[in-house]
């Protein structure tokens, strides 16, 4: 079993990133974008913010799950995507 020790030095050089290309997750601090910038808030967990309030939004007006996810899918049709077109899939 790890030592908590072990997870410690394991975790100080990661980061969670929102703008990771193969879905949000941990990472390499070297390769988050946005953590390279210098930047804890960037415009894919702005995005991601966006997305999970308007979710809830639609939701609660009725739309289905594959309803919203369309409605974003013609948004950032021709729109520059952070987040959602790796992340949200039907």
């Amino acid at each position: 079993m790890p030592r908590m020790k072990d997870i410690t030095d394991a975790l100080k050089d990661v980061v969670f990133c929102y703008s990771k290309e193969d879905k949000q997750g941990f990472v390499k601090k070297p390769q988050c974008s946005c953590y390279v910038k210098g930047r804890k808030d960037c415009k894919a967990s702005y995005e991601r913010e966006r997305f999970l309030y308007e979710y809830e939004k639609l939701t609660k007006q009725g739309f289905s799950r594959a309803e919203i996810i369309q409605k974003f899918e013609d948004y950032y049709k021709d729109r520059e995507s952070f987040w959602f077109k790796n992340n949200v899939k039907l």
